[in-house]
């Protein structure tokens, strides 16, 4: 089933393409290759954010949450969207802690989600815990420079 998964994935990515959305709903309820499925789901995603179609696109991200609530990529997609809308951002603070913990074993990845849940603090104007965040991505990942500069912008009391 690998190979016809891969096959009728693509297919749906040719429909994307020519702006149909319909081949990757129909291969997220149908087929269960979850790799394609998490692809997909992140397709439709930036398809709604394209089209600015904030209701479609909050629908995927919390089809996506609900379909693997566990997993540390989603959670963390989920939490830097939010701080981008200035939106659920206390509901985002709660997935990123939840994806902090699950990304224990990958520290660039914790990092990563270190510094999303920084941003989400500094929105809710905790610029002190924002500071802390970061400081810890900085020790998970030093040679991350973007990392410096959110703690110069998370730093300034602007």
């Amino acid at each position: 089933t690998t190979l016809l998964d891969e096959a009728e994935f693509y297919i749906s990515m040719i429909k994307y393409y020519n702006d149909d959305i319909s081949g990757l709903s129909e291969y997220i309820n149908q087929n269960n290759n979850i790799d394609y499925k998490k692809k997909a789901l992140s397709l439709l995603k930036s398809y709604y954010r394209g089209k600015s179609d904030l209701n479609n696109e909050l629908n995927i991200h919390a089809r996506s949450l609900l379909m693997f609530p566990n997993d540390p990529n989603i959670l963390n997609s989920y939490a830097w969207r939010m701080s981008e809308l200035e939106m659920n951002l206390e509901d985002a603070i709660s997935k990123i802690d939840k994806a902090i913990v699950l990304s224990v074993n990958d520290q660039k990845k914790q990092a990563n989600i270190l510094d999303t849940k920084a941003e989400v603090l500094w929105k809710l104007g905790k610029n002190d815990e924002a500071v802390k965040a970061i400081e810890i991505a900085i020790q998970l990942n030093p040679e991350n420079d973007y990392f410096i500069e959110q703690k110069n912008k998370f730093s300034s009391k602007e």
